[in-house]
């Protein structure tokens, strides 16, 4: 494990049903996501979102092919990824 850990809610979809769950994971980006993805085989990871909000999280279930033409349309659109738990030395140098 790189970063510290941290809690996050993860957002995972699994045959189309989508839910909230508190989890406590690395603040590194990718290793986190590789903990999400043992820790929950089968699902897909949508998000983390920093802190702890599961029990109050409302999830709705979407339209597979309406988000996956929405995300065609960000390609290439120079929108960037960040973490706000991220420290200097997580921050991409660029």
């Amino acid at each position: 494990m790189t970063g510290m850990a941290k809690i996050y809610t993860a957002i995972l979809n699994i045959d189309g049903q989508t839910t909230a769950i508190d989890i406590n994971v690395t603040s590194n980006r990718e290793e986190a996501r590789l903990e999400v993805e043992q820790k929950y085989p089968g699902h897909e990871l949508i998000a983390l979102v920093p802190g702890q909000h599961a029990s109050w999280t409302q999830v709705y279930q979407t339209d597979v092919d309406a988000r996956a033409r929405r995300n065609l349309k960000s390609i290439g659109s120079g929108i960037k990824n960040i973490d706000v738990w991220s420290v200097p030395e997580d921050l991409p140098t660029e």
